[in-house]
């Protein structure tokens, strides 16, 4: 789980126009004015929901993952998901909608152990597998450090 706050640099609010995921009837709408709370499932369902509490029941949107999701956090304007040994990043341009259609994918590792745990230092990524630790540098894209546990 996650919390997403609104684009601080957003003046208007757009509306999402999605087809990979499904928008949830009568649900207020995910621009970038909105402050969401991202919840991923062991059944791989990418769950968003609005904080305010008149709608928090409401689910925003569902997006369906291969394999369960074991993390997500949160850096400027970017959500990372961990499924398994890849990484999904979501974007929102400025003054923008998230663009939930075009997912970046990264393998990160291909050993068994999933991906358990991941903590956000500065422009890093830090990850966890198994005995292993890796460092992404979300700047550059690119894993940069592997060390055995």
């Amino acid at each position: 789980m996650c919390y997403v706050p609104r684009d601080s640099s957003s003046h208007q609010s757009s509306p999402l126009q999605s087809s990979m995921s499904s928008a949830i009837i009568g649900a207020p709408s995910l621009s970038a004015n909105s402050e969401t709370i991202w919840m991923g499932s062991q059944t791989g369902k990418l769950m968003i929901h609005p904080t305010s509490n008149e709608m928090a029941h409401k689910v925003m949107e569902v997006i369906n993952f291969a394999g369960p999701i074991t993390c997500i956090e949160y850096y400027k304007n970017q959500v990372f998901i961990a499924v398994e040994g890849n990484v999904y990043i979501y974007k929102r341009p400025k003054d923008s909608a998230w663009d939930l259609d075009n997912p970046v994918a990264f393998r990160i590792h291909d050993g068994d152990d999933p991906i358990n745990c991941m903590c956000q230092v500065q422009q890093k990524l830090w990850l966890g597998a198994g005995n292993r630790c890796y460092v992404f540098n979300m700047a550059s894209s690119r894993r940069e450090v592997y060390r055995a546990g």
